[in-house]
């Protein structure tokens, strides 16, 4: 493995599942609006990308290992869903892309908030940690 793919196995240890989920999501996200206006097969390889993201969360979501409130898993299946209704939508000319984009894009705002507060937490102080030293 060369020096790039070491440093790419690095990041990925050093990075959560949450921002890791964010960044896939981004990184599609941003390949279908780049192919957004002159679609064609790479578009539609980037709407079925993201639909196989979709997928892979959802099974996720299903796994009894998954910690998240049924009511979020819910949500975020039925999410699951329409991007794949949409999607099909979109393939066929019959809707625009935009709702697609939304979705992600608002998915990724809330995976960077529970990223952010999972970081705050783990850098907060346990009560009663540190002792202060007698003078």
């Amino acid at each position: 493995m060369g020096g790039y793919g070491v440093y790419q196995s690095a990041q990925r240890i050093a990075t959560g599942p949450i921002q890791m989920e964010a960044d896939i999501m981004g990184r599609i996200t941003r390949e279908i609006e780049a192919y957004k206006a002159k679609g064609g097969p790479d578009f539609v390889k980037a709407l079925y990308r993201n639909v196989q993201l979709w997928n892979a969360l959802s099974a996720d979501l299903l796994s009894e290992d998954n910690k998240l409130p049924d009511q979020v898993k819910a949500s975020l299946i039925s999410l699951s869903m329409f991007v794949e209704r949409h999607t099909e939508k979109v393939v066929a000319k019959e809707a625009t892309v935009d709702a697609l984009i939304d979705v992600n894009r608002s998915i990724i705002a809330g995976l960077f908030e529970a990223h952010k507060r999972q970081m705050s937490q783990a850098a907060a102080p346990v009560p009663g940690q540190f002792k202060a030293r007698s003078a």
